[in-house]
């Protein structure tokens, strides 16, 4: 295959309902365009979030949510480079790799106005898939077109993604060049910053192989900037592991190489609490 670029492979038809795990900023990270009445639903389904420190410290915050709380200390990592090289070792070593399954099934939970959605979609490989989200609209939306990773990527490109941290290091950032210095003097996303929130992309609502995630953590470990914050637990009282950058933070269990959890200091988060691959989906009861 030739060499791509991690935003190559962009629907060219503007019209499809489809997944990708690229989120607009300051939106969710699950970016839906749908039609009608559901449209008008995910417009507002922006959960509204808080992540506790422990020592007094909040990053946004917002009503009725299944709170992310910790005290905030380092466990026995040292720096945030160790803790995401550990981490990449633990992902590195689970079994799997699914480049022919035919969905990739997430269930994650996020709070809004009050009220906390369990979320369920099916990424779909070839075909659509499906989102069960009743903070979008009732039912199972049906999702047309293909699912994107990252800022474009198809389910087989992904696969094709170099597993050598310092090859995939060296696309990523040839990829987010066109960004600003770090830190950027306009106030715009620093391409350091834009790379980190890339591989935050590539980790959460994604097929990725074990070997992927474990370069794609290597990278993150060599990011300049990234800070460890310390033990947090989930939204589900699951400990892990925070490492944050301008305002960007993921919450890592460290013995598996799960992503736990991530919030934006805008005031969003979500919290992750299954993924593996799937033969088939439910049939969509609405069509949105």
């Amino acid at each position: 295959m030739p060499p791509f670029s991690v935003r190559a492979a962009v629907s060219t038809d503007p019209g499809a309902a489809r997944f990708t795990s690229r989120r607009p900023r300051g939106s969710l990270r699950l970016k839906l365009t749908l039609t009608g009445a559901a449209a008008a639903v995910a417009a507002g389904a922006v959960a509204a979030t808080a992540l506790s420190l422990g020592g007094g410290q909040q990053l946004a915050s917002g009503p009725g949510r299944p709170a992310v709380t910790g005290p905030g200390q380092p466990a026995e990592y040292v720096t945030a480079a160790t803790l995401l090289r550990a981490a990449g070792d633990a992902a590195g070593a689970q079994p799997g790799g699914w480049p022919h399954a035919a969905y990739w099934r997430v269930t994650s939970v996020y709070a809004r106005s009050g009220h906390t959605y369990h979320r369920e979609i099916w990424i779909g490989h070839r075909a659509g898939g499906v989102l069960r989200d009743p903070g979008v609209a009732p039912g199972v939306i049906p999702l047309t077109g293909p699912s994107a990773f990252g800022d474009g990527l198809t389910w087989d490109q992904l696969y094709a993604l170099p597993t050598d941290p310092a090859k995939l290091g060296a696309l990523l950032s040839n990829d987010v060049k066109g960004y600003g210095p770090d830190p950027n003097p306009t106030g715009g996303v620093s391409a350091v910053q834009e790379e980190f929130v890339t591989i935050g992309d590539l980790l959460r609502e994604s097929p990725a192989s074990p070997a992927l995630r474990k370069a794609l953590y290597n990278v993150a470990a060599g990011i300049p900037g990234v800070q460890l914050v310390g033990n947090l637990k989930d939204a589900a009282g699951r400990t892990g592991v925070g490492v944050r950058r301008d305002g960007e933070t993921l919450l890592i269990d460290p013995a598996t190489g799960r992503l736990l959890a991530d919030l934006e200091g805008q005031g969003w988060s979500s919290t992750y609490l299954t993924q593996g691959p799937a033969s088939t989906a439910p049939a969509p009861t609405t069509g949105g």
